[in-house]
């Protein structure tokens, strides 16, 4: 659910952990210029147990001011700079990523790109979920695609590379304001064998750098998934610190 906040607004989780209720935001909320940030933090909390995963190592002093406690480290992500233009970004490749991504250009694959709707993309998010466990991760639920693309429709997009009708590699992408977010990927056998993903993902690039974006944000990287980090920062993204996960429990009387 969105939530509007005194100077800002939240995407709010619910989610129960051991049993319990509890609400989380990630990487939010987005705040206006200017905002009370520890009122708006205060507000949000009022609704019962919160988790909020922050955007900035530098949030720490208002989360800490409306009585949010830090309970983990910050995670890391990979963000890819759109600003030096698309000659000097595949120069900016790696060389291995630069070697795939030609093979898979030779491959002939057939390219899609289109805004996300549930019955024709359905299968993506199908396909995502059923890896999780296979490849041993935890992610949103995928009910928050269709939500995201109901509440924003054209910024929520995939990108499918296919053999005829059948998909080898998709990826999700959102759009929010002056950058876009990988949100989901999965690739399937013959479509590592065919480079399909660094097909995708520089198309991705191609797409983002004529929307006139100023950064892909490729997710969190982790020294517990070193092939996924090569991945992403073969392309030439640099890492960023988020703000860690802070924790408020508020009694029903309070």
């Amino acid at each position: 659910a969105e939530v509007p906040l005194p100077g800002g607004r939240a995407t709010v989780l619910s989610r129960r952990i051991l049993g319990l209720p509890v609400r989380l935001v990630t990487r939010g909320p987005v705040w206006a210029d200017g905002a009370d940030r520890v009122a708006g933090l205060r507000a949000l909390a009022k609704g019962g147990p919160l988790l909020v995963t922050a955007e900035r190592p530098e949030d720490a002093p208002d989360l800490r001011a409306a009585g949010f406690r830090q309970v983990m480290t910050p995670a890391h992500v990979a963000e890819l700079s759109l600003a030096p233009g698309i000659d000097a970004l595949r120069a900016g490749l790696a060389g291995s990523w630069r070697t795939a991504l030609r093979q898979g250009e030779a491959q002939g694959l057939e390219i899609s790109h289109h805004p996300f709707k549930p019955r024709r993309d359905g299968w993506l998010l199908a396909a995502e979920t059923a890896q999780r466990p296979q490849k041993g991760y935890r992610a949103l639920p995928a009910a928050l695609v269709p939500a995201m693309a109901e509440a924003a429709p054209g910024d929520v997009r995939v990108l499918t590379a296919r053999t005829g009708a059948e998909p080898l590699a998709g990826i999700l992408l959102v759009r929010h304001g002056t950058a876009a977010t990988w949100h989901l990927g999965w690739t399937g056998p013959e479509g590592r064998a065919r480079r399909a993903t660094h097909l995708l993902l520089w198309q991705t690039i191609l797409w983002a750098a004529a929307q006139g974006l100023a950064r892909l944000d490729l997710g969190t990287v982790t020294d517990a998934a070193p092939g996924v980090m090569r991945f992403k920062l073969g392309t030439g993204a640099t890492v960023r610190p988020l703000g860690g996960t802070w924790a408020r429990l508020i009694p029903p009387w309070r």
